[in-house]
């Protein structure tokens, strides 16, 4: 099963960042979370696994709206992201929220969980410099 989206970026790592950072921003999706795993596994002496950070993000509104619905869904929180390197190429990724939504069997929640899906895969699009999907609800910029 499917778990994430992914692409090859045509930025290098660092610029894939920070590209990623600026299409959540324009998303309202806030940075909860950005973990370079890379230097937290080198503090613990686990050796050295090449360029890999993780962003956690959430849009507050759909966040509170998700937890209304489904109090439980904290554990599925936030939205991650992940940016690294495998064999000379930068990859950026989003987890797929229609597949850990699923999980909860909760039908309603489901509407939220696409339209995250697709701001996060546009968001993945525009760190990786492809050509973006349209944004939910583009008139408003607003993911709801």
């Amino acid at each position: 099963m499917a778990y994430a989206y992914k692409a090859v970026s045509k930025f290098n790592f660092i610029d894939s960042v920070h590209r990623l950072l600026n299409a959540l921003k324009k998303r309202h999706m806030n940075v909860v979370d950005h973990i370079n795993v890379r230097d937290r596994l080198m503090h613990d002496h686990c050796g050295d696994i090449g360029h890999y950070t993780i962003i956690g993000a959430c849009n507050p509104h759909v966040a509170k709206e998700a937890i209304r619905r489904e109090p439980g869904i904290g554990v599925l929180m936030p939205c991650n992201f992940s940016i690294y390197e495998v064999g000379g190429k930068t990859l950026v990724s989003c987890v797929l929220t229609t597949k850990a939504v699923k999980l909860t069997k909760n039908k309603p929640l489901m509407l939220f969980a696409v339209l995250m899906e697709r701001n996060m895969k546009n968001a993945v699009d525009e760190a990786a410099g492809k050509a973006n999907r349209l944004i939910a609800n583009q008139k408003n910029n607003r993911t709801f």
